[in-house]
């Protein structure tokens, strides 16, 4: 059986647990936090008198939401553990489903007329406690990821007072007499005020949601589990059958953890009524995707445990934390990068220059870097040096990103970039993927991914890959969904699968149809008639000399999705058509480049 958590305190005079795998550490971790910490026991009662009392009167809906910002602590040796913003963010969207009890999820799917909305809702924090942008997501390097324990939550801490500690680990230690994989463990609310620099949760990296490494058997439920414990509830089979159980009124008692699914168990005969285990409760130890509710009861007992000792995490101000009343994200400060912006990177490391941060999560040493090696069409870029790693592993992931740049001038903002990279054999199927996002990385769009022999800018060289001038090539994306976006960030992600060097140079933000490119456009007499069009249409330009064309159409996320035009075209006036085909009806951009000129055109086929 797989331990959801080890819980350092139990209560000492009627809730000692009855799950086998975890009756002595439960008393190992009581015995030396008391003898540490002398007062816990007087607090621990207290506490728990209190919650029972409340749990007698189940708590309704009040309406009024309380917002917890959190952070989460990656600590990491550059594996699979140091998991993606995209995944932590799934993991706060199922909390927010489960605390909400919101329909047509999991956690609103119970039908029991004891589910609770618990009424507390969960964000990444925005700013630290220093008053700086973050993104909630602090990552550190230590081999103390592996069999964690508390001594890995002094490599990173933010005042418990003000944010909701997650330190996320690759394996947390068992303990000696126990059985199974411990999951996560979480520190009760009493336990603050003399333990404050550990009061938090540790939890297995795959555990958070269920994207990317996560064990999807568990649902990202297991720190809904421990966050349960965070607000002070203990396991429903607390205690067993007898005595108060977890001394919470409408939960029945369970003689002893839940596994699996089975909805007929009924461990404990001496309720009345007698009914069987609630092997739903997030508080048990059933699959994740089994479990689907907390109690009213459960809510009365949380909420005095927070009133009592975590009342300063959810005030009515949270705004150090980026947060408003309504748990909307606080708009920030307008970028000073202002768009139409290019960065070519000749004048230096855009890490000190231009704002840029690199993401080099799993391979620091061999990640990117700033390189005077080769450019497009100078002597420096952004690369990895790929093909000389003696340790390359599979599927690693290393990123940059632009700074926020604001779009508010753009009325069609594209991004285009250049960039080289080879594979070493036809075996090699590195990728490059580009995603955007206007609210700090809290939601990202993927606009660009190639992979091996697509990817590829040359045929494969199995020696170290510097790039000529004409081994680069050329990427143009539509971002319109980024259309007037103030704080619009770029984010660059190289995927390993041992290939070789990769180079990203001259990227640019500007505006495809009335910007920085009407000069050609107008030079040239382009036109496009009609638009929309139907079946087709006619390009329209006059030439001052002969020159090599290539007019492509793309969707509009970028992908080339026919070739109007490649060919050398004589001075003078100059017509093309295009033919709608197989084409779908929608919005695409007619790319249309000169020698070293190019412009974008919108274009709308009914």
């Amino acid at each position: 059986m797989l331990k959801r958590c080890i819980i350092f305190l139990s209560l000492a005079f009627a809730f000692q647990t009855q799950a086998q795998d975890t009756k002595c550490v439960t008393d190992y971790y009581l015995n030396l936090s008391k003898k540490i910490y002398p007062d816990l026991e007087k607090l621990e009662k207290q506490a728990t008198e209190i919650g029972l009392q409340a749990s007698q009167q189940p708590l309704q809906k009040t309406g009024t939401i309380r917002y917890i910002p959190v952070v989460f602590h990656v600590i990491h040796k550059n594996g699979l553990e140091n998991i993606s913003q995209a995944q932590i963010m799934n993991q706060i969207r199922i909390l927010n489903e489960d605390f909400r009890r919101k329909p047509g999820t999991n956690g609103g799917k119970s039908t029991n007329s004891v589910a609770a909305d618990m009424e507390f809702e969960f964000r990444l924090a925005q700013y630290d406690p220093n008053g700086n942008k973050h993104d909630g997501i602090n990552r550190i390097f230590s081999n103390q990821t592996d069999n964690a324990n508390n001594a890995v939550k002094a490599l990173s801490y933010w005042n418990s007072e003000k944010y909701l500690n997650v330190w996320v680990v690759n394996t947390i230690a068992s303990i000696s007499g126990t059985s199974g994989i411990v999951l996560g463990y979480a520190q009760f609310p009493f336990q603050r005020n003399s333990q404050p620099t550990t009061d938090g949760i540790v939890v297995r990296a795959d555990q958070i949601g269920m994207l990317g490494t996560a064990d999807k058997s568990q649902a990202g439920r297991t720190l809904t589990h421990e966050i349960g414990h965070w607000m002070g509830l203990f396991h429903t089979f607390q205690g067993g059958c007898s005595g108060s159980g977890d001394g919470v009124s409408d939960t029945p008692p369970c003689a002893s953890a839940s596994s699996g699914c089975d909805k007929t168990r009924n461990s404990c005969n001496n309720d009345n009524p007698n009914l069987r285990d609630m092997i739903e409760n997030y508080m048990d130890y059933s699959d994740g995707n089994c479990l689907e509710l907390f109690t009213q009861g459960q809510k009365s007992f949380a909420y005095t445990q927070m009133q009592q000792y975590r009342s300063l995490i959810y005030a009515n101000d949270v705004t150090y934390a980026g947060i408003d009343a309504n748990g909307n994200y606080l708009t920030p400060p307008a970028t000073t990068f202002i768009a139409p912006i290019a960065f070519d990177f000749e004048n230096g490391d855009p890490l000190l220059s231009k704002g840029f941060t690199y993401n080099n999560f799993n391979n620091p040493s061999f990640g990117w870097r700033y390189t005077k090696l080769a450019g497009y069409s100078s002597t420096a870029s952004l690369y990895i040096p790929n093909f000389s790693n003696p340790g390359a592993v599979f599927n690693t992931r290393d990123g940059f990103q632009t700074p926020e740049i604001d779009l508010l001038n753009l009325n069609s903002p594209f991004i285009e970039f250049y960039y080289a990279w080879v594979q070493k054999t036809f075996t090699n199927f590195d990728s490059l993927i580009v995603l955007v996002s206007s609210d700090f990385g809290m939601t990202e769009e993927r606009v660009f991914a190639e992979r091996g022999p697509e990817l590829a800018t040359a045929n494969p060289i199995n020696t170290d890959f510097i790039p000529s001038q004409t081994q680069w090539k050329k990427v143009s994306i539509s971002v319109w969904k980024m259309h007037r976006k103030r704080n619009v960030r770029f984010r660059f992600e190289f995927v390993n699968r041992q290939g070789n060097n990769v180079f990203v140079d001259q990227i640019s933000i500007s505006d495809g149809s009335t910007g920085l490119h009407n000069a050609l456009k107008n030079e040239i007499n382009f036109s496009l008639q009609p638009n929309p069009m139907n079946e087709n249409a006619f390009i329209t330009f006059d030439l001052n000399e002969k020159k090599n064309i290539h007019i492509t159409l793309t969707d509009v996320v970028g992908r080339e999705v026919k070739t109007i035009e490649k060919s050398m075209l004589s001075a003078g006036f100059n017509q093309v058509e295009l033919h709608k085909g197989g084409l779908k009806s929608g919005i695409y951009y007619l790319r249309f480049e000169a020698g070293q000129q190019r412009f974008t055109h919108k274009i709308l086929i009914n």
